[in-house]
């Protein structure tokens, strides 16, 4: 006869772990932060801003180790916007990658993954993974895709210890809740374990 898993874990048994930070106080490792604000309110500069500020070991006037961001954006040219930002910002550009891959979740995941794996197996993993933007990477209207896509990169920053930013627009319209503003059935706000509005 099988023997039956107790019903419950009492604190008293459980070791006690810090949280492990790829943005100290913001990002933690392991699991899917999220950035929402209305369109054109510089949502992007200030991820460049603090990708660029951690590629050189800085952050809010503290030193700490370097740290490797890779984004992906859907919105924004890569040569002709998003380096000149990095540049300005002052970035590490051999610490900062990116990308305008046209991948759309949960189908792309395996390609996300192979990207991550490539960098890890060359010694130069990430600890910052940004998808600009929620919406032009997940579908905001099919429930079981943005699930399975939310669960996915949750998977990823868990097997490979990096951070996941989502940055995400609020809607327009008017609305009777944040929630409803950030669209996604709750699934964003349920799986962001940090949520910045």
């Amino acid at each position: 006869m099988a023997r039956r898993r107790p019903s419950s874990i009492y604190l008293a048994d459980v070791e006690e772990r810090e949280i492990s930070w790829a943005c100290e106080g913001y990002f933690p490792r392991g699991v899917i932060s999220s950035l929402y604000a209305p369109r054109n309110t510089g949502k992007t500069n200030l991820v460049v801003r603090i990708a660029a500020d951690l590629s050189r070991g800085q952050f809010m006037g503290r030193t700490h180790p370097a740290r490797r961001t890779f984004i992906n954006t859907m919105e924004d040219d890569v040569p002709s916007v998003l380096k000149p930002r990095f540049s300005v910002a002052d970035g590490d550009l051999s610490m900062i990658a990116a990308t305008h891959r046209d991948w759309r979740l949960p189908r792309d995941l395996p390609h996300i993954e192979t990207m991550i794996v490539t960098n890890r197996d060359r010694g130069e993993p990430f600890d910052i993974l940004v998808l600009d933007s929620i919406q032009t990477h997940i579908p905001v209207t099919n429930q079981n895709a943005a699930t399975d896509a939310l669960l996915g990169l949750a998977r990823l920053a868990r097997e490979f210890h990096l951070a996941v930013l989502l940055i995400g627009h609020l809607n327009k319209g008017k609305t009777s809740s944040v929630a409803q503003a950030m669209q996604g059935f709750g699934v964003f706000q349920a799986e962001s374990k940090g949520l910045y509005v």
